[in-house]
């Protein structure tokens, strides 16, 4: 990665954040898009859960308003959960796009 590159990372089926609050305070953003409001809810109740460079998306990745460009895009154990067939034209956009719906 371009160092002068900004370091955005996005998080899909974050559950409670716990890779996104453990990288927060490393990259420049990032969002952390999860299915459920109370899983969401309970990553900002732990540490640095309110940090101001992490934000909490709720909705399914494939549908979610996101702020691309990413740097880095990962799902932690939640890969299996989501449609491939919709995901993965989307994140691969969601790597180079601006700001779009997917």
């Amino acid at each position: 990665m371009d160092p002068s590159s900004p370091k955005t990372v996005l998080d899909i089926g974050c559950g409670r954040g716990e890779i996104a609050r453990e990288l927060v305070g490393k990259v420049d953003r990032i969002d952390a898009v999860d299915l459920f409001p109370s899983m969401i809810e309970a990553g900002k109740a732990l540490q640095n859960g309110n940090h101001p460079n992490l934000h909490w998306i709720c909705g399914k990745a494939e549908e979610a308003l996101l702020n691309p460009p990413y740097a880095l895009i990962f799902a932690g154990n939640s890969l299996h959960w989501m449609n491939w067939d919709e995901l993965m034209p989307a994140m691969k956009s969601a790597r180079t796009e601006t700001t779009r719906a997917i």
